[in-house]
């Protein structure tokens, strides 16, 4: 069952306040900037909204404060409307990180494109591929490019973003790519080649091995940047 929600009627003008027909939040828990959002993905997604104060959700309800500087009417219908789809796309409110893997698509500026964010690391290093054939030392890749739509894959850390063909919207597949990445994983199956994905090193460099002007801004960044931000 999808989930529905509605606006209900708040007290306070700075809050938004929407209902589920499905449990939000077991619990009431208020979160804000400073909190840790890693596990809250709803959340996190909602604070990159630049009016977003903080965000309370109550069982059935999200609450979401808002900074003063415009009105809900200018921006509500929006914000409810992108709440729903990233519930509905499968998008979690929490993970728990002792738990099993969870998928979740997350939309992005190009409305061809969709990010799906796992809860463990994937890849130690970024990897782009344009064709099925650049996928063969990455088997999750060219799984994906099994699927007549899937036109490339970016896979970094913890997510993989994948473009669609032409001819093609993000509607009618989201949920089926989501299930086919979390049992591709949750069963075990190799994402890349180790050998291809080596965790890179970065030694330290001595300023003896750099030229004048790296020197110079070393010493700026260590005399006045540093010092500046600490």
């Amino acid at each position: 069952m999808n989930y529905i929600l509605e606006i209900l009627k708040s007290e306070n003008k700075d809050d938004l306040v929407i209902s589920s027909n499905k449990i939000i939040f077991s619990k009431r828990i208020k979160l804000d900037e400073n909190s840790d959002l890693d596990n809250y993905p709803l959340v996190k997604q909602l604070f990159f909204l630049p009016f977003v104060k903080s965000v309370t959700l109550d069982k059935h309800l999200i609450i979401i404060e808002k900074l003063d500087f415009l009105d809900w009417s200018d921006v509500q219908g929006e914000v409810l409307e992108e709440i729903t789809k990233n519930l509905n796309d499968g998008m979690s409110v929490f993970i728990n990180s002792n738990l099993a893997v969870s998928i979740y698509a997350e939309r992005t500026p190009n409305p061809k494109v969709m990010k799906f964010v796992a809860n463990k690391k994937l890849v130690n290093n970024p990897h782009e591929f344009k064709s099925k054939t650049d996928a063969s030392n990455c088997p999750l890749a060219e799984a994906l490019f099994i699927h007549k739509f899937v036109s490339e894959v970016y896979i970094d850390f913890n997510f993989i973003s994948i473009s669609l063909e032409l001819g093609f919207d993000w509607e009618n597949h989201i949920m089926d790519i989501r299930e086919f990445i979390l049992s591709y994983i949750k069963d075990g199956n190799t994402v890349i080649e180790k050998k291809y994905d080596i965790e890179k090193k970065f030694d330290l460099i001595s300023l003896d091995e750099l030229d004048e002007t790296s020197k110079e801004i070393a010493k700026l960044i260590d005399e006045q940047i540093k010092p500046a931000v600490s």
